[in-house]
């Protein structure tokens, strides 16, 4: 069950909006492979050390605890998290679109950072997916302590955090991939792929928000009320 959670955890990491919208920048840019896999080593070079410390750190605390109550307080808190996050998110989305220049450069002003970090090329690229990526999102932190209580080897463990970031970033991945591999060919998929990700991933993002947070607090209270 808590592999599988963790799993569910990776795929809705990797619609963390940020990360889309950084995916979407990124395919619009005249040298995307060099955008996305400048970006591509920074993310997971940050998220996997972060990842790794967290987890030893918190590895054998209460915090890291495999007791049903503490797992049940992470997986609410994470969920009412995630959920006031796609509130919020939402809530600005549905805002008129009239709203004053200064009032939407405030607003977006992470967001646009992002894109002319990353539209100045590799090694701006670099610098934003470590800055973007010392907070991935909540999902990451409720699977960060998922794995740290797992009765688990360390050098198990450090493949669970390796291999949840794979997932996490694989919006990434799979594009860059393809592009690398046959340029060509892919180039129309991945034209396609930012269409979609532009007239749907902000939406996308914020469902996901709100399905896996639901999802965590009814575990959490199961947890809570079994415990």
């Amino acid at each position: 069950m808590e592999l599988l959670q963790l799993a569910l955890l990776a795929v809705a990491s990797a619609f963390w909006p940020i990360l889309i919208a950084v995916d979407l920048i990124a395919l619009r840019t005249p040298r995307p492979r060099t955008i996305l896999a400048w970006f591509l080593a920074a993310g997971l070079l940050t998220t996997i050390a972060e990842g790794l410390v967290i987890v030893f750190v918190v590895e054998g605390t209460t915090v890291g605890s495999s007791s049903r109550s503490v797992g049940g307080w992470g997986n609410l808190i994470g969920g009412i998290s995630a959920l006031l996050a796609a509130f919020l998110l939402r809530s600005r989305a549905a805002r008129p679109r009239t709203e004053p220049p200064r009032a939407k450069q405030k607003s977006g002003k992470s967001v646009r950072w992002a894109e002319h970090a990353v539209g100045q090329g590799g090694r701006f690229a670099f610098g934003a997916g470590i800055v973007l990526n010392l907070f991935p999102g909540i999902f990451p932190l409720v699977a960060l302590r998922n794995i740290a209580a797992l009765s688990y080897g360390d050098g198990a463990k450090i493949l669970l955090v390796v291999g949840f970031y794979l997932v996490m970033f694989a919006l990434v991945e799979v594009p860059l991939v393809g592009l690398l591999l046959a340029p060509e060919r892919i180039e129309p998929s991945v034209q396609r792929l930012n269409d979609w990700l532009d007239r749907h991933g902000k939406q996308l993002g914020i469902d996901v928000l709100g399905l896996i947070g639901l999802l965590l607090v009814v575990r959490g209270i199961v947890q809570l009320a079994s415990s």
